[in-house]
């Protein structure tokens, strides 16, 4: 990849520009070194820090699955969107959000169709 590091490192699950930048940071990482400049050992260094120090890719997605399964357990609100489908944090659902609101026999007739 010939991107500089520090917008190529967003491209792992979980690792936005903030932490990019303050991973680029702590290794003093410029920011205009590209990624095909970083010697092999730099960049096995930068991973295992990544992997120690944040949760990213399989770990970050099986935290949100359970914070949601939690949410859904507990009978909260939030869970209930969730089980059903609709936003969650307050949109209307009036007029937008259509494709939330297709209810599951809807989602059958199209798959029949």
């Amino acid at each position: 990849m010939n991107k500089a590091v520090k917008f190529a490192l967003p491209r792992i699950y979980g690792v936005g520009r903030r932490k990019a930048a303050e991973i680029c940071a702590v290794f003093g990482i410029g920011d205009d070194v590209k990624m095909n400049s970083v010697p092999d050992e730099l960049f096995n260094r930068m991973m295992n820090y990544i992997h120690e120090n944040h949760l990213v890719e399989k770990e970050l997605a099986l935290s949100v699955q359970m914070d949601i399964k939690r949410l859904i357990s507990i009978g909260s609100y939030r869970g209930y969107r969730h089980t059903v489908g609709l936003p969650l944090r307050g949109q209307r659902t009036h007029t937008n959000a259509m494709s939330a609101r297709i209810t599951e026999l809807e989602k059958l007739k199209k798959i029949l169709r």
